[in-house]
């Protein structure tokens, strides 16, 4: 019986792709000049890191003097222990961060994705335009917002509370809303189908009925978490009427009264 002879394709020769079919994709192979350039960029995005540490672990008399280094010479351990011995409640400005970071990027993380799953999924009317009013609102400078923010928690009865820090964060966010919708919008509509429950299929722990985007909760929440973390002057008016440092440990430099002058 004759055999049809398959022909070898050798390699670097593939055929071209069909009318209408997506070129394929070659695998990136690194150099010795990637890894070479990973590594310096490594190096310069480590060297704050490693600042702030050389900075923990100097002592009293290298601080007085401001002759901090990069790499550490010092290497006072108690230095971590004796923040809490200071006067400042150090330990309860930490819980304070703990507790507020926690609950927003909770937040964050849970209206954002249903948000940014609707605008790329869901069909509606007026979906891109509404779309675009929510990214221009990213062009609205913070400062403002802030006395009316102000005002609106003060007649709330917010004031003195840590409300202000943490509900806004359950009404999404600008930015998160546009990551989330646009890495849901490469995902193939495939991807849906496939994970909703049919009676004649055994459920599983896994299936959610709701597409993977693990990778975006974990942006949105460390980009949140980080801003809730280190905030600059949102806790000094918006909890407190006059206080002199923020929930989170930070002073804050323009005092805040309960009724707002607008300077």
């Amino acid at each position: 019986m004759a055999t049809l002879a398959t022909p070898v394709r050798k390699r670097g020769h593939e055929d071209p792709p069909a009318q209408g079919q997506a070129p394929a994709v070659r695998a990136f192979r690194a150099t010795p000049f990637t890894y070479g350039t990973l590594l310096i960029v490594a190096a310069i995005l480590t060297t704050p890191l490693v600042f702030v540490g050389s900075i923990a672990l100097a002592g009293d008399a290298t601080v007085n003097n401001g002759g901090f280094t990069i790499i550490p010479r010092e290497f006072n351990w108690d230095n971590f222990s004796r923040v809490f011995t200071t006067e400042l409640p150090v330990g309860t400005f930490l819980l304070n961060s703990v507790l507020i970071s926690l609950f927003s990027v909770a937040g964050q993380v849970l209206s954002s994705g249903l948000v940014g799953y609707a605008f790329a999924r869901l069909r509606a009317p007026g979906k891109n335009t509404m779309f675009l009013v929510v990214i221009a609102t990213m062009m609205i400078p913070t400062q403002i917002t802030m006395i009316p923010q102000f005002i609106l928690f003060r007649d709330l009865g917010w004031v003195n509370t840590f409300l202000p820090l943490i509900v806004p964060n359950f009404f999404s966010n600008a930015f998160n809303v546009f990551l989330v919708r646009q890495f849901v919008s490469r995902l193939p509509s495939e991807l849906d189908e496939a994970e909703k429950k049919t009676p004649s299929e055994t459920p599983s722990d896994d299936d959610t009925g709701e597409p993977t985007d693990t990778s975006t909760d974990d942006g949105t929440g460390t980009g949140n978490g980080n801003g809730n973390w280190t905030p600059s002057y949102s806790p000094s008016y918006r909890p407190s009427q006059s206080a002199p440092e923020s929930p989170t440990g930070q002073p804050s430099d323009q005092p805040t009264t309960a009724e707002p002058t607008g300077h």
